[in-house]
Parts: structure tokens; C-alpha cells; sequence
């Protein structure tokens, strides 16, 4: 069972099912979308820059420091990475 969590990545699962609704007749909900996990990273990565949010703005307060080595999990550096990154943080307010 816990192997099909894995596979499936249900955060990912949610974003990429709400942000398919983007063309739709309701607003995305991002403030939904940034309490995600670190998980959906790669989804999130994939909004382009939409009124000034940006992949700093939906990524979770957690991300700012590095994790203990004891604490260390590899989705959220994952995810820091993917921040870094210097195109999702252009136009940024």
C-alpha cells in the first residue's frame, strides 16, 4: 500500500488536478495550492507567472532553511533546488 502512495504522489495528484482547471470558470485556489507539500514542487513549478505569484509564494514556509541531518528528507531539497532555479523566480514581487 505504501508503495502505491509513492507511485501515485497524491500532492502532485492535487495540483496537477487543479491547475488542469485553469481554463475553466473558476479561479484557481492558490492559497489552496500552497499548502501542499513539498511533493508537488514539480507541478508548482509549472504555473507561469500569473499577477505576481510566483514559486516562492506557493512554496511551503518549511523550505526557507535546510533540514537537520537527522530530519533530512529528500523531496523537500528537491524542492529547494527547483526554487533556486533563477527562471521561476523572475518577475517576482
Amino acid at each position: 500500500m505504501l508503495f502505491a502512495l509513492v507511485a501515485v504522489n497524491p500532492d502532485a495528484l492535487i495540483a496537477r488536478t487543479v491547475l488542469s482547471r485553469q481554463d475553466g470558470p473558476y479561479p484557481v485556489d492558490y492559497f489552496y495550492l500552497s499548502h501542499l507539500s513539498a511533493d508537488a514542487i514539480d507541478e508548482l513549478a509549472q504555473i507561469p507567472n500569473v499577477n505576481g505569484n510566483c514559486l516562492s509564494y506557493l512554496a511551503l514556509p518549511d523550505l526557507q532553511e535546510p533540514d537537520p541531518w537527522y530530519a533530512f528528507n529528500l523531496s523537500r531539497q528537491h524542492a529547494r533546488v527547483v526554487m533556486a532555479l533563477p527562471a521561476h523566480n523572475a518577475g517576482c514581487v
